[in-house]
């Protein structure tokens, strides 16, 4: 009897420890990965819906996009007063992340005809749980740009540049092949004319 107890007790804790890996609202029940070994890995984006909206004193703009894995399709709405103004714009190009255990990333944007490529490198790290913004311990990730090279086919210089701000991501799902990410941004000027809100919802994919 006190074998099948100690076996069930032994059960119940690693049946719990998989549990614990459930951080995002549509992350697998059960995993035998932690969210850390399933986040590493070079992921693929095949589809990201983007939708902005921006007020700059009498003026606000609308601009919903969706890439597809190949091609950005962007609808922008410009409103002055009672007049409107639209104008669609669509183009190609790739997109890749590449994260490691150690704490760093690499995000890749490459044009479909290889004129322009930039490149962005940094840090990123596990957030804590946060009763103010209801994240769960590890539900969130913050990336950390360190360096963002630029190079376009046509100029003889390479562009890089340092931006040390931080981004709150949140992994809504993390599984072994997919992940999709969530990015709200919500900003206001004090003067209370100006502000800019944007959700960014991203589907990545593993072969």
């Amino acid at each position: 009897m006190k074998t099948i107890i100690g076996l069930g007790i032994c059960t119940l804790t690693i049946l719990s420890s998989f549990i614990s890996c459930k951080k995002g609202d549509h992350d697998p029940f059960l995993s035998l990965k932690s969210r850390k070994a399933r986040l590493e890995g070079s992921w693929t984006v095949t589809n990201q819906q983007v939708t902005e909206i921006v007020v700059n004193g009498g003026t606000t703009t609308n601009t919903s996009s969706i890439y597809d894995g190949t091609k950005e399709i962007s609808t922008v709405t410009t409103t002055i007063g009672n007049n409107a103004t639209t104008t669609v714009d669509t183009i190609y190009y790739s997109y890749t992340l590449t994260m490691t255990k150690d704490g760093s990333y690499s995000q890749l944007i490459k044009s479909q005809d290889l004129s322009s490529l930039t490149q962005t490198d940094g840090r990123w790290i596990f957030l804590h749980k946060d009763k103010t913004d209801k994240l769960k311990n590890k539900e969130a990730i913050l990336m950390t740009t360190t360096k963002t090279t630029i190079l376009n086919t046509g100029a003889t210089n390479v562009v890089e540049y340092t931006d040390l701000n931080g981004k709150t991501i949140v992994i809504d799902e993390l599984k072994s092949k997919e992940m999709i990410t969530i990015i709200e941004e919500d900003h206001h000027n004090d003067d209370g004319l100006s502000s800019t809100t944007k959700t960014t919802k991203t589907v990545f994919t593993q072969k």
